[in-house]
């Protein structure tokens, strides 16, 4: 299963590296662009595993190339256009963020400008943050998180577009439960073997009273 995610997302070997610039052109493209979906529901920017998505965006076919607009450094590539009924493209694009990055907003761009009503906010959080409430979070809700079952995936062949779109948010979500559980399982390891040891071994008592531990201040 994972050999077939990780297919995926060598398929955008292509990098096309886009950042902002005070030259660009901000302008609206009037509602014909729109990213409708990410397929990664928990984005964590610099996880080798889930710090990447693919996006869904519908365009007019007029569209001079697609560009995803982020501040973060990124890499993105096209895997698949199909022409809708209503005559727009349908792009399912890969974006991936290769090192840490707190802000996830991302923009549509073309060649020449950056679409400015076409903000979309990535669903996530960096790694840190998820930690931090993993560490505040008691032992019992730890060890639900731990029992979370992934869903069961079909390895029937995929038919429709619609299948294929959502057998890798499938992935996407199975690789998010086994994340969790991991964090969970290795923040209650280090809870259990927390020892206070003093004095610390190899070290002398203060040669001060005051300094002493329990001394009178």
């Amino acid at each position: 299963m994972q050999k077939k995610f990780h297919l995926l997302v060598f398929l955008g070997a292509f990098i096309f590296p886009f950042t902002l610039h005070s030259t660009d052109i901000y302008k609206s493209s009037d509602g014909q662009i729109r990213i409708h979906t990410s397929l990664n529901t928990h984005v964590i920017p610099g996880n080798p595993k889930l710090g990447n998505t693919v996006l869904i965006v519908s365009s007019p076919t007029n569209l001079k190339g697609i560009n995803i607009v982020t501040p973060c450094e990124h890499h993105e590539s096209v895997l698949y256009k199909k022409q809708t009924e209503s005559g727009k493209i349908l792009s399912v694009i890969s974006l991936s963020f290769p090192t840490s990055c707190e802000t996830t907003d991302i923009r549509v761009g073309d060649i020449e400008s950056i679409f400015t009503d076409t903000i979309f906010s990535l669903p996530g959080k960096s790694f840190s943050k998820i930690e931090n409430d993993f560490i505040n979070t008691d032992d019992i809700e730890l060890l639900s998180i731990m029992r979370e079952q992934p869903t069961i995936i079909s390895e029937n062949i995929k038919t429709t577009f619609v299948e294929k779109l959502q057998y890798i948010q499938s992935l996407y979500k199975n690789l998010y439960i086994s994340f969790r559980s991991d964090l969970a399982q290795s923040i209650l390891h280090n809870r259990n073997n927390m020892k206070y040891i003093s004095p610390v071994p190899g070290y002398n008592l203060p040669k001060s009273s005051s300094l002493i531990p329990g001394a009178n201040r």
